[in-house]
């Protein structure tokens, strides 16, 4: 009850400040179509900002499904609300991710969730320089995170290194609350398992956040768009994680293209840690006696795939 409360509130601040943001004053809306890909630039290159709240409206999906031995489907949606009013801009982000696998042989079935909201406020000082504060959230059944809060606050750099190459690089101060799923841990353990599992507390801890984006055209068509975040902990150095995707985007329309990606995430944490540990010692008496091992835990979680994206 306590993650549904939580989430509730989390969900229900982040709609109260869009819908207050987006009433100031009676203002009008505009896309800000004259202002070219406006969302991707500090407010302070442009000589002057339109009156009215600018807006921008991107999502994407994909869906990969396999059959044989193993039927799987794999659906990702995401879906990004951007508000500009002046310097201050606005930016929440939801993604999802469904992972259904079902084995020919037993008919066993497996299902794994992601979900994650991000909401980004940034206030831009000078052309090349803002200030950026955020607060994200997530729920990840594959890594056993219950709920993940991040909670961050620091400056970004925004530069144009050659004519249509637009970087980012940023620097966070930042804290991670993250409550594992012990429950779900240990329905995966044999029934009268010799070694005792004791469950993971939450961890708490700050660290030092660091991001980029790189974006450029191939050609009119192409474009090739880069992330990279990495996180290290300051109460334990041997913790950290990291994130990195790819992305080409072949534009069909205005507002319409197709994407290629590729996304590596690799984490190193007190689950991994401990679960390491625990399986290990686990699948040294399972082996001593004849039996099959459980596996282990893997640091590394890769994702590629192919979809749509849609922008207003």
């Amino acid at each position: 009850m306590k993650k549904q409360c939580n989430s509730i509130v989390f969900f229900t601040m982040l709609f109260f400040y869009a819908f207050y943001s987006c009433s100031i004053a009676g203002e009008l809306f505009s896309n800000g179509s004259d202002l070219g890909k406006w969302w991707q630039k500090s407010s302070k290159s442009f000589e002057t900002m339109p009156e009215p709240i600018l807006y921008h409206l991107e999502g994407n999906y994909s869906f990969n499904e396999l059959s044989g031995n193993a039927d799987v489907k794999i659906q990702n949606a995401d879906l990004s609300l951007t508000l500009r009013k002046k310097i201050f801009t606005s930016q929440t982000i939801y993604g999802q991710k469904r992972n259904r696998t079902i084995i020919a042989v037993g008919k066993t079935e497996t299902f794994m969730r992601k979900n994650n909201l991000i909401q980004l406020m940034t206030f831009d000082l000078i052309p090349d320089l803002s200030f950026q504060c955020g607060a994200s959230w997530e729920e990840n059944s594959a890594k056993y995170i219950t709920d993940r809060y991040r909670y961050f606050a620091g400056f970004l750099t925004q530069q144009v290194v050659a004519k249509y190459v637009n970087l980012s690089v940023g620097a966070f101060f930042g804290r991670d609350e993250t409550t594992y799923d012990n429950v779900g841990i240990k329905k995966l353990l044999p029934a009268s398992s010799p070694v005792k599992y004791v469950d993971l507390p939450k961890y708490e801890t700050n660290g030092l956040m660091l991001m980029n984006k790189l974006r450029f055209p191939i050609t009119k068509q192409i474009y090739f768009m880069q992330n990279g975040e990495y996180m290290t902990y300051f109460e334990n150095s041997d913790y950290y994680h990291w994130t990195l995707d790819v992305t080409v985007n072949f534009v069909v329309i205005k507002g319409l293209s197709f994407f290629v990606k590729y996304k590596m995430d690799y984490e190193n944490n007190s689950y991994i840690n401990y679960g390491r540990t625990y399986l290990g010692k686990l699948n040294d008496i399972l082996t001593s006696f004849g039996m099959n091992d459980v596996g282990n835990l893997h640091n590394e979680n890769d994702m590629f795939c192919v979809g749509i994206n849609v922008s207003l």
